[in-house]
């Protein structure tokens, strides 16, 4: 009885250390960016900017100013941080997605600790923030208005991401099962776990004294 209760234990035991192995082999693959295949995506929704069909913002006001020209969106913010959103982008949470934008700082205006930022999940204001320093300092923050007192930072890197200064950045939100993972120009850079959306707005923007140019910006089904 005692050995074949000890033979059940290892066998358990084992079982419990395949599905183990199993699950960390599954995380590690979803941290290379090749791991989902571009032509297995189904795009929800792309902007590339050749005209303004979509409506983004264009003109000038005390917060920024928004110009689309030769297939950029141009974004000029001024004394705080600010955005532009498309409205009413509903990505089903149950699915997996990826979200992708081609960022670009304008050296003239910009000093390395200025961020372009990602935004997805919106209501209002209350919306998650995927930010990116010039100078290639990642992070994720929660936040309610825009601006230090109304931000809660989520995720934070010590490491600089792998950037070209003088060349577009891609930045990457991806929710595969029940986590997010995030990636700058392809390199993996941080995951944590899925939080419910606030809202169906998604959107790209600055931090203040900041001016970017937006190439791109997708939603796609994995």
């Amino acid at each position: 009885m005692i050995q074949l209760l000890s033979i059940f234990c290892r066998k358990k035991a084992l079982a419990f250390l395949l599905i183990a192995t199993i699950l960390v082999s599954s995380v590690a693959g979803q941290m290379n960016y090749a791991r989902q295949d571009s032509t297995n995506k189904k795009i929800l929704f792309h902007e590339s900017f050749v005209n303004n069909q979509n409506r983004w913002y264009t003109g000038s006001d005390k917060h920024m100013t928004g110009l689309i020209e030769n297939g950029y969106y141009n974004l000029a913010v001024n004394n705080s941080a600010y955005g532009v959103a498309k409205d009413s982008v509903f990505i089903d949470a149950t699915k997996d997605f990826e979200i992708e934008a081609g960022i670009k700082f304008a050296d003239e205006r910009s000093d390395k600790k200025s961020s372009a930022m990602l935004f997805w999940g919106r209501d209002s204001m209350q919306s998650f923030y995927f930010f990116l320093t010039k100078d290639g300092y990642p992070n994720v923050s929660n936040c309610d208005e825009l601006g230090k007192h109304h931000c809660k930072t989520v995720l934070k890197s010590k490491n600089k991401a792998a950037i070209n200064a003088n060349a577009f950045q891609l930045l990457t939100i991806r929710k595969v099962a029940n986590t997010y993972y995030f990636f700058i120009n392809k390199e993996y850079v941080f995951s944590m776990p899925f939080l419910p959306f606030y809202g169906n707005h998604i959107g790209i923007g600055a931090t203040k004294k900041t001016t970017v140019f937006i190439d791109f910006l997708t939603v796609s089904y994995l």
